[in-house]
């Protein structure tokens, strides 16, 4: 009793207190939100926005404790107050608070910065006890990702200040974000945050639940209705607030690039729902986006009206009006009850983004106390105009590129793409291909305002070389395509035909090449001497690299009359890689050698083999300036033989041979089919691959057997039973692993295998334990013993029990001479305690037996005959593992034989 007054003393003591605490702290925040600024490398400037009550003794020069998310923690000053009155010259007492922070970050990572600020709003409904609940804030920036870059966070057009609803009314709002980076936006409705930076969650109703009318604890509660948020255009709207008050409600704004995540801020928001009003919010009709190029002009009409006959104020906000230049309104956006007004953008370059920019429209009636608004958004995109007058021209084995000076001066370069073909792209700037989507890649980009570009990377001969050009305004954003340029190549230069492989062999291979000599050299005007040409190949096996000179021609007054073949047998390793090779043509001219061209690398086909059951995958790669259009497959007739026969055609680099026999070994090579698509080059250009052996090995698990089973606690056994897989989705299962856990979180370990595919039965007893989980592989021939995956997992369960009698009579005639439990099982150990009527301990144990003779375990003696108390733990094997079970009772100890039930 003295404890239990002292403590009552305490309490009485610190209630006081802490009600003069909160009331300092009270009815204070109101809404607010945490944005950021990149200033480079890993520096960031954060700004937070609160709306506070000014009715409040509470105010906020600085904000302590702003948690930067990486351990490190700042007081932030104010440094800006704004009085805020609503735009519907409603007065609730609130002003605008800015605080402002820099900070840089130690290293790349994800960081969630939060602060918070003592105390929320009181009399919020939806918020329980609100007036106790700490105000939090919190964001999510990505700082430093190599792949993705910095950015900084969302903005938003409005305040944080409170809105406004009328009850039984439809309410709408938004936020009016965009994102300086021109990253795309999400939108999700969330709990706010609270103490530690935690979720409300368990403290916070949503505005729409429903309305406790119980008069219960807890005592806060939602507004009925039904709420949603357009996870694209951010609008969320309220069909149809049902209880007057005040209510809060959160929403998250994540930004994305690329399809990833890379950030979110929240705005925390405080909603009015005023009393029953006569009034409907306007009426704005759907609109749809559009697009236009910059430098065009966009004249988007809207028509308004409102139900009630009201006059109706318009607003528009968004991204594209920070910018310069900046839309701007004509028509009646204010003083009618219907109308139409125009959204006029005069576009420039500096609108170009790769996102659609939202523009936003809030339509407000001028009715009674309580004016209501209706939402509605456009997605304009601006995209860069093509770059103009693209032109190719081919020079030797290159091809230059040329192109007028860019109408914008904010772009960073341009980017060049490539394919071999003529395609013709016919498309407006809005709404076409991207150049990937075309199939043309990328194969370089020059830096600000540089206006030509050279091809030189493997130009092909007999093929329109065809090319796209855009214009760069950052990492993430170019302009429409330019119209395709294609050209072809002047032959006049050598060009070779074929690099075929006549011997495959680590030491003595052979390579036959070939070229074709130039047909528009003009040998008349500017070469009228002798010729010869270089051969070169690359010092390895390799794709490319074709600089170690192996042969020259010997001189000759004619390319009629000069070699354009020659025999590679220097001691070459086709076996193991390919070569490449390149030509060069020299002409000497009054005395002088001179080199009038080369030609592009060439190399042989490589032909690799990857066997596996009954199969032998063969897969093969070259780089060569003509295209192959397809490939023949060879395999020889039988093992040393040295004849090939066709047995495939294929436009892949791949062909699967199967059917066959493991462990045979089968031989292979391949003969391409090339064109250059040229007049003056024979068609097709045939060359043949190394030969390729190999012997076909299993490699393939069998699909794993269907596991069941029965579990026996009275016979203590474990029946399992499963399907033979070689009955439906195998054909070469020769044995079984069965593996075994103790308990259903444990590791499975191998405790049988069955080398037989028809015995799909096994029975297991584990020392008198049924509990465990079992799954069962199939392995197939001992050759390979390739193991399925795991079957289905089976467990099972013991069925455990232990009894204690209520008497037992040790007077040593070998009857009932010990307390102990009937005959039990599935139990591991006990925890056994006797106590006297006096509440001492005469005997413990953790013998499952426990096998208590009677007497006393410190002094040896007989105990005396009456009621003991037992309390036994009982632990029993479970599948979960051991699960305690307490017992507790009484047992008479009468060595007379004789029950006494006083």
């Amino acid at each position: 009793m003295v404890y239990m007054l002292g403590m009552l003393k305490k309490i009485l003591f610190i209630i006081p207190l802490l009600i003069c605490v909160l009331s300092a702290q009270a009815t204070h925040n109101r809404g607010g939100e945490i944005t950021w600024e990149w200033l480079g490398g890993t520096t960031y400037k954060f700004t937070i926005i609160t709306c506070t009550f000014t009715g409040s003794d509470a105010d906020r020069p600085e904000l302590p404790d702003f948690d930067y998310g990486d351990g490190s923690i700042d007081t932030l000053p104010r440094v800006l107050e704004e009085f805020y009155v609503h735009p519907l010259n409603v007065d609730y007492n609130s002003k605008k608070n800015y605080y402002e922070g820099t900070h840089t970050y130690a290293a790349p990572g994800n960081y969630t910065v939060c602060v918070i600020d003592p105390n929320r709003n009181e009399g919020i409904e939806n918020i329980n006890n609100s007036v106790n609940v700490v105000f939090t804030l919190q964001a999510n920036l990505t700082v430093g990702n190599p792949f993705l870059g910095s950015s900084n966070s969302p903005k938003f057009t409005n305040c944080p200040c409170p809105e406004i609803a009328c009850k039984n009314r439809l309410y709408c709002f938004n936020l009016g974000a965009y994102d300086p980076d021109n990253d795309s936006l999400s939108y999700e409705l969330i709990a706010p945050f609270g103490d530690n930076c935690n979720s409300l969650a368990g403290n916070y109703l949503p505005p729409d639940a429903p309305i406790n009318t119980s008069g219960a604890p807890p005592y806060f509660t939602g507004g009925g209705g039904n709420i949603t948020i357009d996870p694209v255009s951010g609008t969320l709207c309220w069909n149809t607030p049902q209880l007057e008050g005040e209510f809060n409600y959160t929403i998250r704004v994540t930004e994305w690039r690329d399809g990833v995540a890379i950030g979110w801020v929240i705005r925390d928001i405080q909603l009015f729902v005023e009393g029953d009003c006569l009034n409907d919010p306007p009426v704005l009709p759907p609109t749809q986006d559009t697009c236009i190029t910059a430098g065009e002009n966009l004249v988007f009409p809207i028509d308004y009206s409102d139900p009630n006959g009201n006059s109706v104020t318009i607003d528009v906000f968004g991204d594209p009006f920070n910018q310069n230049p900046a839309p701007f309104l004509t028509g009646t956006t204010q003083g009618s009850s219907n109308g139409q007004f125009q959204i006029n953008w005069n576009t420039g370059c500096g609108n170009v983004s790769s996102f659609p920019q939202s523009i936003f429209v809030e339509a407000t009636d001028n009715a009674g106390t309580v004016q209501l608004s209706s939402y509605t958004s456009v997605f304009v995109t601006v995209n860069g105009a093509p770059v103009e007058n693209l032109t190719t021209t081919p020079v030797g084995n290159t091809i230059v590129l040329n192109w007028d000076p860019y109408i914008c001066s904010n772009i960073t370069g341009f980017k060049i793409y490539k394919r071999l073909d003529s395609t013709y792209v016919d498309e407006a700037c809005c709404g076409q291909n991207t150049a990937e989507q075309l199939g043309y890649s990328l194969i370089g980009q020059v830096n600000g305002n540089t206006l030509t570009f050279t091809d030189d990377e493997n130009v092909a001969y007999g093929v329109a070389n065809c090319y796209l050009v855009t214009a760069c305004y950052g990492p993430q954003t170019e302009s429409c395509i330019s119209e395709p340029s294609c050209s072809f190549l002047k032959f006049d230069v050598p060009v070779i035909t074929h690099v075929s492989v006549l011997d495959t062999d680590p030491a003595t291979g052979q390579d036959s090449v070939i070229w074709a000599r130039p047909k528009e050299l003009d040998t008349v005007n500017n070469w009228t001497g002798a010729f010869f040409y270089r051969l070169y190949r690359s010092t390895g096996n390799a794709f490319n690299g074709a600089n170690q000179l192996i042969y020259q021609t010997p001189i000759g007054t004619s390319l009629a009359f000069t070699d354009t073949m020659y025999l590679d047998n220097s001691g070459l390793n086709t076996e193991d890689g390919p070569y490449a090779y390149s030509v060069e043509l020299y002409g000497i001219l009054n005395g002088d050698t001179l080199l009038v061209g080369n030609s592009s690398e060439a190399s042989s086909i490589y032909l690799e083999t990857t066997p596996n059951d009954n199969e032998i995958l063969l897969s093969w790669s070259e780089d060569v300036p003509w295209q192959n259009v397809s490939y023949d497959v060879y395999k020889e007739t039988s093992p040393g033989s040295g004849v090939f026969n066709f047995i495939a055609n294929t436009t892949l680099q791949e062909y699967t041979d199967t059917g066959l026999i493991n462990g045979v070994e089968y031989c292979y090579k391949i003969k391409g089919r090339g064109d250059y698509f040229s007049p003056f080059i024979i068609s097709p250009l045939l060359n043949w691959s190394n030969e390729k052996c190999d012997s076909p090995i299993d490699l393939t698990a069998p699909c794993p057997p269907t596991l069941s089973g029965i579990g026996d606690c009275e016979e203590v056994n474990n029946e399992l039973f499963w399907n033979n897989p070689n009955n439906d989705c195998a054909d070469d299962v020769m044995s079984y692993n069965i593996y075994y856990s103790p308990t259903d979180t444990g590791s499975f370990s191998l405790i049988a295998t069955i080398n037989s595919e028809f015995d799909t039965v096994f029975n297991h007893n584990n020392n008198g334990s049924v509990a465990g989980c079992y799954y069962v592989t199939a392995v197939d021939s001992v050759q390979y013993s390739n193991e399925s995956i795991g079957s289905n997992v089976v467990c099972f369960d013991n069925c455990p029990y232990y009894w204690l009698p209520n008497i037992f009579t040790p007077n040593g005639d070998g009857k009932n001479d010990y307390f102990g439990p009937f005959p039990y099982r599935f139990v591991e150990r006990v925890d056994c305690q006797i106590f006297n009527r006096w509440g001492n301990l005469v005997y413990e144990t953790t013998d499952p037996d426990i096998r208590w003779d009677g007497k006393d375990m410190n002094s040896g003696k007989h105990c005396s005959e009456g009621v003991y108390m037992y309390v036994v733990t009982v632990y029993t094997i479970r599948l979960s593992g051991l699960v305690p079970i307490q017992l507790h009772g009484n047992v008479q100890l009468n060595r007379n034989g004789t029950f006494n039930t006083n």
